[in-house]
């Protein structure tokens, strides 16, 4: 079956936000020298594959220009900060690659409140806009024992020992190492304190704990820890950190995603396994694995993906876990309550082939009319269209044929 890496998208029009650039954003708060105020630390990163890059003299150049707003709850303007940022490689492949990321932060100075955060991200050799929209929350850090919030790390897979920001909080069985950082706030200096590191599970329940205790040396330390997330089943967990200082307490918690490895029998059955990866297999290839014994299903999920490495090194490689991360976007933009997003028709294509270049969207007043898309993958010379019968229907691909035929190719 065919399994296209294609990235680029040059227009998206009435998805909203679907399909819109790979742009993460997430926030961490920390004592400001000010009084009354508060860092607010907004994080945001894009990869090259959002951004356009022109022919310059010794290579290809793109720029950005990012912009914050944070409004009050009545919608004024309590802050506004731009960044300019300017990118630079010698070969075009890179301009394109979207394993290449970009963080970037920008600090504002708040009260302590409730605010609604906008990021604008303009594309300077384009027309493309991106923004985002999210509701803040700025604790305030004076009169009393205070820790930050807790900002996540991971450790760059390629380059051991590097972290960068997680802004997902996704934990990925491949980098499976949670960096911790955060800060205490005393109202007097303390010579040590004892600290508790708690793990919850999705019910609430306590599967971890450690204590500590740790000599302090100055009035705002900063702590960091790890934490291994490699016995951990998939879910989500929250991590609440504790520190008493004789006897008053200060806390703090985040949240964050385990993903484990999708072809790890532990964690699922080998039937759902298969099914998953059904839209690469032909019917003879599902049949002839579904008849696989018992004792050989984790070595033939093993051999399936390591025939599909392009590097030949392990079976955790970028096709499978690029699949994977289709698979969980289709979900979260194509599904709903009566199927998953992946087995609708549109999460099929988009599963095969990526984003598609442009997507026009076509949708009558009349909310009991049926609406269109219409995806176009320029360079493989594809269209697509999809229709639904009314608004609560389900997009059906009305030239599966022209699929199949790409498929069997």
């Amino acid at each position: 079956m065919l399994f296209r890496n294609i990235f680029l998208l040059v227009a998206t029009l009435g998805l909203a936000g679907a399909l819109s650039a790979g742009v993460s954003t997430d926030y961490v708060t920390f004592k400001a020298p000010l009084p009354g105020q508060t860092y607010l630390n907004y994080h945001f990163s894009l990869n090259n594959a959002d951004i356009t890059f022109k022919r310059g003299t010794d290579g290809f150049d793109g720029a950005i220009e990012a912009t914050l707003y944070i409004y009050d709850d009545q919608e004024h303007l309590q802050f506004e900060e731009s960044l300019n940022k300017s990118f630079h490689y010698h070969r075009f492949s890179k301009t394109i690659a979207r394993d290449i990321e970009h963080y970037l932060c920008i600090r504002a100075s708040l009260p302590a409140g409730s605010y609604q955060a906008r990021l604008e991200i303009r594309d300077k050799h384009s027309s493309r806009r991106i923004t985002k929209k999210e509701q803040v929350q700025v604790p305030a850090y004076y009169g009393g024992f205070h820790l930050s919030s807790i900002q996540l790390f991971s450790e760059m897979p390629e380059n051991k020992g590097k972290t960068y920001p997680n802004l997902s909080h996704d934990y990925f069985f491949s980098s499976p190492v949670v960096h911790i950082y955060y800060e205490s706030y005393f109202p007097e200096s303390a010579s040590d304190v004892e600290v508790s590191y708690s793990l919850l599970n999705e019910n609430d329940k306590v599967i971890y704990t450690k204590r500590e205790r740790i000599s302090v040396q100055s009035q705002n330390p900063g702590f960091k820890t790890t934490l291994s997330t490699t016995s951990l089943a998939p879910g989500s967990y929250r991590l609440r950190i504790s520190q008493n200082n004789a006897g008053t307490v200060a806390r703090t918690e985040s949240r964050f995603t385990v993903i484990q490895s999708p072809i790890d029998l532990r964690y699922k059955t080998y039937d759902q396994a298969l099914y998953e990866i059904r839209y690469l297999l032909t019917a003879a290839q599902y049949d002839s694995m579904k008849a696989i014994p018992a004792n050989r299903w984790q070595t033939a999920l093993n051999q399936f993906w390591q025939k599909h490495d392009p590097r030949g090194q392990s079976v955790y490689n970028d096709v499978m876990l690029e699949y994977y991360r289709r698979l969980q976007n289709a979900n979260k933009w194509f599904g709903s309550s009566r199927k998953k997003g992946w087995l609708t028709d549109l999460g099929m294509v988009y599963i095969l082939l990526g984003q598609p270049d442009v997507v026009v969207k076509a949708v009558s007043g009349d909310r009991f009319a049926g609406s269109r898309q219409i995806w176009e993958y320029r360079k493989l010379h594809l269209r697509f269209t999809f229709i639904s019968q009314s608004l609560f229907a389900e997009y059906s691909l009305i030239n599966k044929s022209d699929l199949i035929l790409v498929a069997g190719n």
